[in-house]
Formats: structure tokens, C-alpha cells, sequence
């Protein structure tokens, strides 16, 4: 009987990690839905720890997260102008640094995350994250050498390491991690898609019995209207700047799989004692394992659903809701494609 081997990627993203969480809830809603890979960057990797080291039910803990992410309604302030109010700060995620506030020139960050290290802990029981069978890896960037680095919960994971995959500068502080200094993930890589594709490779190794799934959530916008100003340029420029990224890595994605594909053919018509066997390009694609089934679950909205720091509670919802209206879409459409 085959079985189905899940890999889940989740983005970083700010503010637009709310969409995550509403395409998470269409995906949670499947019968047996249990991903044996959970990768993240960013706001993606606190999602993946809460989904994987939950205090309680996967989803309604990612729920919780999301309430107390949400910034209260503001009386008599327009929509426009609550916006931005997560630029003064988010109780439970960060607040302005002193430092910035008194010498901006000496300091390394406009914000202080000590809330989002409280908030975490309420959030994520790391015991049951590190003694999970589902596998969780979180990226951050290395400062001083520049290379994406992973942390998994094999090698046991801890808020320092969720931190650090969420240390977008210059906004957030750098976080120190066993003598190395780390950024925000997302600057080099900003969608987990390696770790997720190595990861099934570990786990799932050759075999008719097991069906490889790669689940990718893509949070931004591919299209977009003209900005008509400044705010409007900033948010789109994010937007264009991360979803090409995506692009290029799925279309390197599918030519690696297609030629995973033409390997295995090769591999049957070869003779067993062909020296092609031997050569170590050949032993290297053969390590590769094909992905059978791609789901990405993208951005469909064609309305304006905010920026990365808009942790207004009606943008905040309106993402969630585009984001199981996708979920939802993408699932209804893989079922049925032939």
C-alpha cells in the first residue's frame, strides 16, 4: 500500500503570515492530514513550531498566536492610519528599542523582541516540538560568513533558534546562537523549499510504497495594481522582490524533478555492471528522490490586503479568510486534476 510523505514549506512574511494561517486551516480540515516535514523561515517558522510543539489542538493554537498578534481596534482611527500602527510597536511580538529611541546611530535595531520571547513560550511547548516525529527545520543567515544555516529538531530546537530565523534587520536584533550571530532567514531564501525537499529525501527513502508531496504557501501577491504612493511602492516592491524568488526556485524545482524523472528511466535500461554506475555525478542525481505531487497555494487577492507590518485586526482577518478562500480553491483543484 502506498503511503503519502508530506513536506509543508511555509514563508516568511510579517503581517502576511496570517494568510499562512488561513490556507493552514483548509489544509488541517483534510481528513488525515498529518505533514511528516513542517519547514519554515521567519513568521513561518514560528508557525512551524507552534504547529508541531503546540500547547493543545496544531490549529487553534495557531489561532491563539494570531490573536494576540492582532493589534486592537483603534476608536476614531481610520483604516489607513491603523496601518501603521505596528510601526510604535506589537505587544506581543516587540516594542521600540531605547537605544534607538536615544542614540539611533549606535544602535543595531529599531525594536526590542523580549515579547516575542515571552510569546513563544506561551505558545510552544518545546519538549513536545523536539520529541515530535514530524521533522521541523527553521533557516537563519549567518551574518559574518553570509551562508543560510538550518536548525532542525533532530539537533533539538529552542527559541533562540526561532528567534534568529525571525531577525529581520534593521528592524529586529540580531540573536547570538552557540557563538554565531544570525538574521532573519528570509534574506537569503525566503521559502524553505530545500530543507523541505531534503528532508522527504531523509525520510522517505526509494521505494514504490511512498508517495512524495511537496506543499508550498505562497503569500504574496504574484499581481497587483500600480502603487499610487509611497506606502503603495514600499509594499509592492517587498511583493515583486520575494515572489520572484519563489518563481525561479519552482522553476528549478520542476527541472531537477524532470530530470530525477529521465534518471530513474536511465537507471532501469542500464546493465547492472554498466560503469556509469560508478561515476560519482550519476551516484549523486541517483541520491535524489522524485516529488510526485506539487500543491502551492498562492495569493489570489485582487483587492488590497496590506503590507508585511499591518497587523491591523481588519487586514489581519481579511488574510486569514483570502488565505482558507486559496487553500480551500488549491485543494478542491488538486483532487480533481487527473
Amino acid at each position: 500500500m502506498t503511503r503519502t510523505c508530506t513536506a509543508l514549506a511555509l514563508q516568511g512574511g510579517g503581517a502576511l503570515g496570517a494568510y499562512e494561517y488561513g490556507a493552514l486551516k483548509a489544509l488541517y480540515e483534510q481528513p488525515g492530514f498529518n505533514p511528516a516535514v513542517v519547514t519554515g523561515v521567519s513568521i513561518g517558522a514560528f508557525a512551524a513550531a507552534v504547529l508541531v510543539g503546540p500547547r493543545g489542538d496544531p490549529i487553534r493554537a495557531l489561532g491563539k498566536m494570531w490573536q494576540q498578534l492582532t493589534l486592537p481596534d483603534a476608536p476614531f482611527v481610520s483604516d489607513t492610519l491603523q496601518a501603521t500602527l505596528s510601526l510604535f510597536g506589537n505587544e506581543a511580538m516587540y516594542r521600540l528599542n531605547p537605544g534607538y529611541l536615544t542614540a539611533p546611530w549606535l544602535a543595531t535595531s529599531v525594536y526590542d523582541t523580549e515579547p516575542l520571547r515571552e510569546s513563544l513560550l506561551q505558545w510552544v511547548d518545546f519538549d513536545r516540538l523536539n520529541n515530535s516525529d514530524t521533522f521541523v527545520a527553521v533557516t537563519a543567515v549567518d551574518i559574518e560568513s553570509g551562508e543560510l544555516i538550518e536548525f532542525n529538531n533532530r539537533q533539538g530546537l529552542t527559541i533562540d533558534h526561532i528567534l534568529a530565523s525571525g531577525s529581520l534587520p534593521p528592524g529586529f536584533p540580531a540573536v547570538t546562537v552557540d557563538g554565531h550571530t544570525y538574521w532573519d532567514g528570509g534574506l537569503v531564501c525566503n521559502t524553505p523549499l530545500r530543507a523541505a525537499i531534503n528532508a522527504l529525501e531523509q525520510i522517505a527513502p526509494a521505494g514504490a510504497e511512498v508517495r512524495r508531496e511537496l506543499i508550498v504557501i505562497d503569500a504574496f501577491r504574484q499581481q497587483a495594481p500600480l502603487p499610487g504612493q509611497f506606502t503603495d511602492v514600499i509594499e509592492r516592491a517587498f511583493e515583486i522582490t520575494f515572489a520572484s524568488k519563489l518563481k525561479l526556485d519552482l522553476k528549478l524545482f520542476r527541472k531537477l524533478n524532470a530530470i530525477i524523472e529521465l534518471v530513474d528511466e536511465i537507471d532501469q535500461a542500464l546493465p547492472v555492471d554498466s560503469p556509469i554506475r560508478q561515476l560519482p555525478a550519476y551516484r549523486r542525481l541517483r541520491d535524489y528522490r522524485h516529488i510526485d505531487q506539487l500543491l502551492v497555494i498562492s495569493n489570489q487577492a485582487d483587492g488590497e490586503l496590506g503590507g508585511p507590518a499591518d497587523f491591523s485586526a481588519a487586514t489581519i482577518q481579511r488574510r486569514i479568510a483570502a488565505g482558507y478562500r486559496d487553500g480551500q480553491q488549491a485543494i478542491q483543484a488538486n483532487q480533481s486534476a487527473p
